[in-house]
């Protein structure tokens, strides 16, 4: 009983420190995870590395600003995941996919060939890459973009 209960509490932890997350601290690591606006949020990473989209529910924190996309998880999981920093100039684009009535918003960053997803921040998002300048390319673009062609 005690190891069917540890083997359900270690393998989500140890699921989430692999894939898109690991691909953006490899380049972008954080000194901190400090005065983040938006905590207790939904993060959604798609990598074209990795096969499906990694979602950390609940568990992230994130900010949007003048210097870039800033990102965090939440306790016991950020141990193994370190905070985020992505300057404005290594976003790619961003795109806008409908699921109606909503939609996402994707930030692209095509060095580290991840998508990121904002949930609940789709128009200040939008808002954001407009502010910043980043392209806003189509979900045609972004289809290519995901399964690796130019």
């Amino acid at each position: 009983m005690q190891r069917q209960i540890f083997s359900a509490c270690v393998v989500p932890l140890v699921a989430g420190c692999s894939g898109p997350w690991d691909d953006l601290a490899a380049r972008y690591p954080a000194k901190s995870a400090d005065l983040l606006s938006n905590r207790g949020q939904t993060v959604v990473l798609v990598g074209t590395n990795h096969r499906g989209a990694y979602s950390y529910q609940g568990l992230a924190s994130f900010q949007l600003d003048q210097s870039g996309v800033r990102m965090a998880l939440a306790q016991p999981i950020s141990i193994l995941n370190p905070p985020l920093h992505i300057p404005v100039a290594s976003v790619s684009a961003c795109s806008r996919i409908s699921w109606i009535p909503e939609f996402d918003t994707p930030i692209w960053v095509d060095d580290a060939k991840v998508e990121i997803v904002l949930k609940g921040y789709e128009k200040e998002t939008l808002e954001w890459c407009k502010t910043m300048s980043i392209p806003i390319v189509r979900r045609e673009t972004e289809s290519k973009w995901l399964r690796g062609e130019k």
